[in-house]
């Protein structure tokens, strides 16, 4: 079993891994087709829970595409411009 980690092991040295979001800046990809989030892609941007994402939905405050019965997409640009319409004060410098 020489070289086999096991489950119980942690990866990198004990630190966590890092969920890769894709930034705001590569919105859209080289053949015009938008970069999608899922759940918890969007809860990582707003720095919250799932649980508040799905409650957007909801409300009908954060727009999402239904790929399936239980899978959802967003628009990197709709949850920026979601985000950006929750922002209070701190106006241009």
């Amino acid at each position: 079993m020489a070289g086999k980690r096991s489950l119980a092991e942690p990866k990198n040295n004990g630190e966590p891994q890092a969920r890769t979001v894709n930034s705001p800046a590569k919105a859209q990809t080289e053949v015009g087709i938008p970069t999608l989030f899922d759940k918890r892609d969007v809860a990582s941007r707003a720095k919250c829970c799932v649980r508040n994402v799905n409650y957007w939905m909801q409300r009908g405050e954060l727009p999402f595409i239904r790929l399936s019965a239980r899978m959802v997409r967003f628009i990197a640009s709709d949850v920026e411009a979601f985000l950006e319409s929750r922002r209070i004060g701190g106006g241009s410098k």
